[in-house]
């Protein structure tokens, strides 16, 4: 036996209602027709919506927004209170055409077991160019704009992918947090960790400041490339070690630019009156209250002395090379009162 369907005409000739002998259910004829539904539309199966998949959007209301949740058809975006969502997922404040009103956007993940946020880039590795597609949190403040990309961005945490493309001297596959707007470059952007403790407190442990990339320790105005207030403890001194040729003469002025200079003595020939050998070593001032410096003197051929000259104050040593090799070290100390090299070993 078969049954057939019925239908409810419209004014205008067509169709404003109709059931199909299969079972299927049409209301309307024309795009603008409205199917209003006034209390609870309970679905107890599986909804479509937009089956025929036309560029025809979808828009949930709600009470103090017009478009809650907005599905672009066209552009495969959704928006949670705005209706021109800017990428997949774009959530702005459904408050925030109500002036007064506005609420902290924020997204919330709670359960009895773990949550968390997976960023995975690059999904397919199918990145011919090499590792640029990578996950990354960006940073906006006061006003700045993603619409056009991330060149306004502050700052961001994210993984590097091939070597120095994001900053100079960054590494391959890196993690990184970076305080960085590319639209104002070489422009002070200061970073700091921060953390509660017992005895301090809730302050800035580390900071690297924003004109020379200073580093400070328990200070957040660095003067050198690192500075620590407070003492530092270590189971083992290290620092770069330098080497400088003294040469034949009777006199050469040190390099500095290491910790611990290494001074070859072979090649010393100077006499002074008495017909021993001798050498001046002049040393240049230092560059930071506190540097020190350890000079070690080695020869193998020569029994030679070499006496340090410069900006030094009080008694000190001098380097002879008689039983092997022997060391000094100095401190350089520069206050308003004093600038000069002390012994302290």
């Amino acid at each position: 036996m078969s049954y057939g369907g019925f239908r409810v005409p419209n004014d205008s000739g067509g169709m404003a209602f109709q059931v199909k002998p299969d079972g299927s259910i049409k209301i309307g004829d024309t795009s603008d027709d409205i199917a209003q539904i006034t209390g609870t539309l309970s679905v107890n199966g599986p909804a479509v919506f937009n089956e025929a998949s036309l560029d025809a959007d979808f828009r949930v209301e709600s009470n103090h927004n017009a478009h809650m949740l907005y599905i672009d058809a066209g552009s495969n975006r959704i928006g949670i209170g705005n209706n021109s969502p800017q990428c997949v997922i774009d959530i702005t404040d459904p408050y925030d055409a109500i002036s007064g009103h506005e609420k902290d956007a924020i997204i919330r993940l709670k359960s009895k077991k773990e949550v968390g946020i997976k960023l995975i880039a690059d999904s397919g590795n199918n990145n011919t160019s090499g590792e640029d597609n990578n996950p990354f949190v960006d940073f906006y403040q006061d006003g700045q704009s993603d619409a056009s990309g991330r060149d306004q961005r502050n700052a961001s945490i994210a993984m590097e992918g091939n070597a120095g493309s994001t900053f100079t001297n960054s590494l391959d596959n890196v993690f990184f947090m970076d305080a960085h707007v590319p639209n104002s470059l070489n422009t002070s952007r200061p970073l700091q960790l921060a953390n509660d403790s017992i005895n301090g407190g809730h302050a800035a442990r580390i900071t690297l400041e924003g004109t020379n990339g200073y580093v400070g320790i328990h200070t957040a105005t660095p003067s050198t490339e690192l500075q620590i207030i407070g003492t530092t403890k270590s189971d083992h001194y290290a620092t770069e070690v330098g080497t400088q040729d003294l040469g034949t003469g009777t006199s050469s002025t040190l390099s500095i630019d290491a910790g611990i200079m290494l001074l070859d003595a072979d090649s010393i020939s100077g006499v002074d009156m008495g017909g021993f050998e001798v050498h001046t070593l002049s040393i240049p001032n230092g560059s930071t209250s506190g540097q020190r410096l350890a000079l070690i003197a080695q020869s193998t051929t020569n029994s030679t002395t070499i006496m340090p000259a410069g900006s030094i104050n009080g008694s000190y040593g001098s380097l002879n090379d008689t039983n092997g090799t022997t060391a000094l070290e100095f401190v350089w100390i520069s206050t308003g009162a004093i600038s000069a090299w002390y012994q302290v070993s």
